[in-house]
């Protein structure tokens, strides 16, 4: 269980970090053009490295520790949340943008009380995605070097070749990203519709 719960907090700590930064970068990049096509080329090669085929570089330089484990998700859910943001931010209806700045809304106010809700469709799709592969990262990270954790666990039994010990650790692990995906979707309902009517309102 304090291998379960080790594994939950990693995953949880590096989904937080990573969607946040994400999700903040992709809004700003939506409203500076100039920024967005200097760095899409970036963008689009460091999304397709196959990430998960460089944790053991990133053990390498971070350890076994906790810092490894997060990196590795870090590079997994950032991009997802950046893509996702940044595709939901260029969708908004420019009619709305134009309303908002003849009433004498900011740049602020636009990027936060307009884009964002707008946004917020994409943004928790890749959000449902993100954590799922924040797990993912996590579970990786102990496979290859740690000594706790669920994948710690996974790896372990499978050295020993007990069999029922990779299954009992693989149904864990799809027991929790069922249940992250499940709290992740309540959130969406209750968040989304009340924070659209505020977009409203707001315009």
């Amino acid at each position: 269980a304090s291998d379960v719960a080790v594994t939950i907090y990693e995953a949880l700590v590096a989904f937080v970090i990573s969607s946040a930064l994400g999700i903040i970068c992709g809004l700003l990049l939506a409203r500076s053009p100039f920024w967005d096509d200097v760095l899409a080329p970036f963008v689009l090669a460091l999304n397709s490295l196959p990430r998960v085929a460089l944790a053991p570089l990133i053990i390498l330089w971070f350890g076994i520790g906790v810092m490894a484990k997060g990196v590795t998700a870090f590079t997994l859910v950032f991009f997802i949340l950046l893509v996702n943001t940044l595709g939901g931010a260029k969708n908004v209806d420019n009619d709305i943008i134009t309303i908002a700045r003849l009433m004498g809304a900011s740049e602020r106010d636009i990027l936060w009380k307009v884009t964002f809700p707008s946004a917020l469709p994409w943004i928790f799709t890749g959000l449902n995605l993100g954590l799922t592969y924040s797990l993912l990262g996590v579970i990786v990270a102990e496979i290859l070097a740690s000594n706790h954790g669920l994948g710690y666990l996974i790896a372990a039994s499978a050295a020993s070749f007990n069999t029922a010990g990779v299954f009992a650790g693989l149904i864990t692990l799809a027991v929790v990203a069922w249940l992250f995906s499940l709290i992740m979707r309540k959130v969406e309902a209750r968040l989304l519709r009340p924070m659209r009517d505020a977009a409203e309102r707001a315009i």
